[in-house]
């Protein structure tokens, strides 16, 4: 029985489609994304340098600057004495190390606003965040905030008078450069900054996926 000339036709258009149409949009699609990302990076201003230093609280071993000298850092800065910046904090932290704990090559360094040792303690058991390779903790009495901020992390005046009474997360690069500023209260902006960590992160292809689903959320 010979075949209708339709049948032929449209096994002709599939064949077509399987061979050149979906390669072409597979291929559009992939480089879109990565068009994006070079965006995202290319957008993101440098902010100015972390200062090299030296952490001994809530780590296994002091934290020294050669630690992320080949590794991203998302800093967070707050107040555990504050039952709001600890509710508003300790859930975003808990995701952040819940999508990036698989990441070697990223340091989730918390700062913060106190010099006891106990409320460090309280806050890392509450939140289980006790991963001793990715997350540090960092404590800085009140009186030194200010100091510390614009001496290790270099935020000018400016910058630091947006953020003082509030939390909020830096990024920054493999080379320890300053990314982004984010306000840890604005739900957007924690988005923007997972989107942006995931960006800078050298790709690995089954995480991409992952995190598309994360943000989708």
């Amino acid at each position: 029985m010979k075949k209708s000339p339709l049948v032929i036709g449209a096994a002709t258009v599939i064949l077509l489609a399987l061979l050149v149409v979906f390669p072409l949009m597979s291929w559009y699609y992939l480089q879109q994304g990565m068009d994006y990302r070079k965006e995202i990076l290319n957008k993101e201003e440098d902010l100015g340098s972390i200062v090299s230093f030296e952490i001994d609280y809530g780590t296994a071993e002091p934290f020294h600057g050669s630690v992320y000298s080949d590794k991203i850092l998302v800093a967070s800065f707050f107040d555990p004495t504050s039952d709001g910046d600890k509710a508003l904090m300790g859930p975003i932290l808990q995701k952040l190390h819940k999508q990036f704990e698989e990441r070697a090559d990223l340091i989730l360094m918390n700062n913060l606003k106190t010099g006891n040792e106990l409320f460090m303690q309280e806050f890392m058991r509450e939140y289980s965040l006790l991963d001793e390779e990715q997350i540090y903790f960092n404590l800085i009495p009140p009186s030194r905030w200010e100091g510390y901020l614009t001496a290790y992390y270099q935020l000018g005046e400016e910058r630091y008078a947006t953020f003082q009474a509030k939390p909020f997360f830096l990024l920054l690069d493999l080379g320890g450069r300053i990314k982004r500023i984010y306000d840890a209260s604005d739900s957007e902006d924690i988005k923007r900054m997972v989107a942006h960590t995931a960006m800078i992160l050298p790709i690995i292809k089954e995480r991409e996926l992952i995190f598309k689903r994360e943000t989708e959320k």
